[in-house]
């Protein structure tokens, strides 16, 4: 299996700690984010990841260079300065991964215990990890006998992890886009299975959800 680490973020709610590293090399308990996801890939059999860059990526490529020494082979998608956002991200990695018929997509701004090597390979079109919401957040879906679905009070949370068919993605041009809108379509044509994941998963986007990661991480 490949994967594609979506990296190319500004992070600008973490501010000032990305005025000076991009957001994937934010630390938790003193390991980047990005770091994690590329060795907890490289142990469940991965063997390939493409990262996309964006914001300070030659910091990226310097810390995480070809895979060698996490024992899995790294590629770089670079989109410049303005990056693509997710769909463009996805879209412009895809070809560096060469003939696949399924992948993998994790966002890098996540920190999770999520058994990767147990996503399985949906027989629709894609299959999302999803949590329950917070009170404080919004959801993102909802899932009914396995499949995603909109609805007018989402209870879950679209975590960042999730495998797709390449087929999916078939026609599409790799340009500014984000995946949101897209994955609302494809939920819609209940072309998305699902699943419910109750451990522990954190999304890194700014500097007080940063420390609530850290605090709780550290006491679990």
């Amino acid at each position: 299996m490949k994967a594609i680490i979506l990296a190319a973020g500004r992070g600008k709610r973490l501010r000032p700690l990305t005025d000076k590293v991009p957001k994937p090399l934010t630390k938790i308990n003193g390991e980047p984010l990005i770091e994690r996801h590329v060795k907890r890939l490289s142990e469940s059999s991965f063997e390939e990841i493409v990262i996309n860059l964006s914001y300070k990526g030659d910091q990226i490529e310097k810390h995480i260079g070809d895979g060698t020494r996490y024992g899995i082979r790294v590629k770089y998608s670079k989109e410049g300065e303005q990056p693509l956002e997710t769909l463009g991200g996805i879209l412009k990695a895809l070809p560096i991964l060469g003939e696949i018929e399924q992948f993998v997509v994790i966002n890098s701004d996540i920190w999770t215990d999520y058994p990767i090597h147990k996503l399985p390979e949906s027989d629709l079109n894609g299959h999302l990890v999803l949590a329950p919401k917070s009170d404080s957040e919004n959801g993102d879906f909802d899932l009914k006998q396995g499949l995603v679905h909109t609805s007018s009070s989402p209870p879950f949370m679209f975590t960042g992890i999730a495998s797709y068919k390449a087929s999916l993605f078939k026609g599409m041009v790799a340009e500014k886009k984000k995946l949101g809108p897209i994955l609302r379509v494809w939920a819609k044509q209940k072309i998305l299975s699902g699943e419910i994941f109750q451990g522990k998963w954190f999304d890194i986007g700014t500097i007080e959800k940063l420390r609530n990661a850290e605090r709780k991480i550290k006491n679990s």
